[in-house]
């Protein structure tokens, strides 16, 4: 599936088909939808109002399930099957099992983390409020 996933002030995010640049549903999700991933067979959405992940079956465009995280997540990263969580609230990381949302460890990440990518072995994690880039090996 080739669609482009955003998230939208009102609570929701949208799938758009990008070969006719048009909405083709409309998901809603919580408040203040930020980060969105695309991993592991489905859509992951974080909610930065409601502390919550959303996850969406994006052959259905629908809800599979919504995972309490904590403070102000952000951003998303998918790494050895694990999703990670930027918690930009209190300042760390956190790993989820993509099955059961259960929290498997939270990290120190520096200064309101925001962004989060995977690569080269490692979490990057950008810290907004000092500017910085935090590395997470993921393995612990």
């Amino acid at each position: 599936d080739d669609a482009v996933w955003v998230a939208l002030a009102d609570g929701t995010v949208a799938r758009i088909d990008p070969a006719t640049n048009q909405v083709v549903a409309t998901v809603p999700v919580g408040g203040a939808p930020q980060g969105v991933l695309i991993a592991g067979g489905s859509v992951w959405v974080s909610n930065v109002d409601d502390g919550t992940v959303t996850k969406i079956d994006p052959a259905t465009d629908e809800v599979v399930d919504t995972f309490e995280v904590g403070s102000e997540p952000s951003g998303l990263a998918f790494e050895a099957g694990v999703l990670w969580v930027a918690r930009t609230g209190d300042g760390s990381v956190s790993a989820l099992d993509p099955g059961t949302g259960e929290i498997l460890a939270t990290v120190p990440a520096g200064d309101r983390p925001t962004g989060l990518a995977a690569g080269a072995g490692a979490l990057w994690v950008t810290n907004t409020s000092s500017a910085s880039v935090t590395r997470i090996d993921p393995t612990g």
